[in-house]
């Protein structure tokens, strides 16, 4: 069991890359020397390179905003981190939320702002979701020479506890490089996935979140 095990708990450091179909929307709106990016819609890994286009291109971008209830983990991130290497400000309109995977690409603002009316929501990832992840607890449940239940079982809570240690270690990193308080982390962790926190105005400034 043990070399299968090793293949199958390396595996999950791919996972946060997965995410569900339909693609976030990119909109340029002119603002006249500056442009601001919309972003609305599901966060996938191909939005990442759709905007990195828009950041690098020739006309120069001031300020990205966001109105998405998430996506990939990981897309988030990287969005957040080729905002922050621009040194861009960040905005949720009034009417607009950004929650889940969205709220860290929101923090790669250099300038965080959200309006009145504008919320920003928060619950602890999962790979509930995540097509690869239930793929490989599949394989172990299926795989007649994997050893017998308890085995298994043991199998899927070595994923379980890579997967989190994964995207845990990965969020913390993150929220120090962008200048947020880690105790953001307490109601993303105590918030379930199916679930949102929404941040108050006390929270979205004590946090950092805004400033």
């Amino acid at each position: 069991m043990g070399r299968r095990l090793s293949t199958l708990v390396l595996a999950v450091a791919g996972l946060l890359s997965a995410v569900p179909a339909g693609a976030a929307g990119l909109e340029v709106i002119d603002r006249g020397a500056s442009r601001v990016i919309l972003l609305a819609g599901t966060i996938q890994r191909s939005d990442v390179a759709a905007i990195a286009a828009l950041l690098e291109g020739p006309e120069p971008v001031r300020e990205v905003r966001f109105d998405s209830k998430g996506g990939s983990l990981e897309a988030g991130i990287e969005i957040g981190e080729r905002i922050r290497a621009r040194r861009l400000a960040t905005r949720v309109t009034g009417g607009a939320v950004c929650a889940s995977a969205c709220v860290y690409a929101f923090l790669g603002g250099m300038i965080r702002a959200v309006e009145e009316g504008g919320r920003i929501g928060i619950h602890m990832a999962s790979a509930a979701f995540n097509d690869a992840y239930v793929d490989a607890v599949k394989r172990v449940l299926t795989d007649t020479a994997a050893g017998g239940v308890d085995d298994k079982v043991r199998t899927i809570i070595l994923l379980n506890e890579q997967f989190s240690a994964i995207a845990a270690r990965r969020q913390a990193r993150y929220l120090v490089q962008m200048g947020v308080s880690l105790r953001l982390l307490d109601p993303v962790f105590n918030t379930s996935h199916l679930e949102i926190h929404w941040l108050t105005p006390f929270e979205l400034a004590d946090y950092n979140v805004v400033n």
